[in-house]
């Protein structure tokens, strides 16, 4: 702000100069309400900015899974050992439970753009102070509404939200001629921000449904057709596996034969029922190597994967 105003006392030039002279300063103007608003809007454009990369990747990782499901069908249905279809189908169930969670993560993402440039539409309608109460008023409320449907999942964006709304209290009171925000508007006011926020969720989940399929569909795809039993695996130890997101540090890679063992050993620990992600992190190799290591395990005949469940 000091760089502003110096900024405005320099514009003074020779005539400002002569008035310093005789003690006569310049008076110090208040904020130029306009530029606080576009500082504002850049701040908004860079957190969506921020949320197309984010976007990118999070629909790439989904694409990346969703063809593992289709591989893991067009792999169970070509081999006829009823223990490697199950093998395929189990693997596509958890690929399948990956991107339900990756689906509802994007939906927040493309709800948080989608508020974002209303925010900002609604910004650039700002004229002249008397806009004040039909736009900033409203516009506060909105940002408070996206913090609270998104602050969990983004803590980030709930800071810069407080950070904006900051920004426009302060442009309200720097700007305040005697006009007060009309608290009797206040109940419409909220009636029109949770219809828009209805609104954004809509056209989220809309846009999130016609990229990623479904995942109830994708595993009903992948329910097994009745095929003879195979009883030489009726002795094999099975195996249940769970998916859970986890950030994982991988070092570096390890050879087959030695995580076939690794993963081995510990589903004998565990008896029998093993956490992918968690057994990932532990051994620091990423949950496909694991998933193959399973497959491999379970093609020697040294287990027999069951169905995976939810922790």
């Amino acid at each position: 702000m000091s760089d502003l105003v110096i900024s405005r006392e320099e514009k003074k030039g020779i005539l400002g100069w002569f008035r310093g002279l005789f003690g006569n300063y310049p008076e110090t103007k208040k904020p130029d309400w306009e530029e606080m608003i576009q500082d504002i809007i850049v701040k908004l454009k860079n957190e969506q900015d921020r949320f197309d990369e984010l976007e990118y990747r999070t629909k790439k990782r989904i694409d990346e899974l969703f063809n593992k499901v289709v591989d893991n069908f067009k792999l169970m249905e070509t081999t006829s050992r009823e223990d490697e279809r199950k093998t395929y189908q189990n693997l596509g169930k958890v690929y399948a439970e990956e991107v339900y969670e990756l689906r509802s993560f994007l939906k927040a993402i493309r709800f948080t753009k989608i508020s974002f440039e209303r925010v900002i539409q609604r910004l650039q309608t700002v004229k002249d102070i008397h806009d004040f109460q039909s736009v900033l008023g409203p516009i506060t409320n909105m940002l408070s509404g996206v913090k609270a449907e998104v602050s969990a999942i983004f803590p980030k964006v709930g800071d810069t939200l407080d950070e904006i709304n900051r920004m426009i209290t302060e442009i309200m009171v720097t700007t305040s001629s005697g006009n007060q925000y009309n608290v009797s508007h206040s109940f419409q006011v909220n009636e029109e921000v949770d219809k828009v926020i209805k609104e954004a969720w809509q056209q989220a989940e809309k846009s999130v449904d016609a990229d990623v399929p479904e995942p109830e569909k994708l595993k009903a795809t992948l329910a097994p057709t009745t095929r003879p039993k195979d009883q030489s695996n009726q002795s094999m130890p099975q195996v249940q596996t769970s998916a859970v997101s986890v950030p994982l540090q991988l070092r570096p890679s390890i050879p087959t034969e030695e995580l076939e063992k690794a993963v081995l050993e510990e589903i004998k620990k565990s008896g029998g029922r093993i956490v992918v992600s968690e057994l990932s992190i532990k051994l620091g190799v990423d949950k496909d190597k694991i998933y193959e290591a399973l497959y491999n395990l379970s093609k020697k005949g040294k287990i027999k994967i069951a169905s995976p469940v939810k922790s």
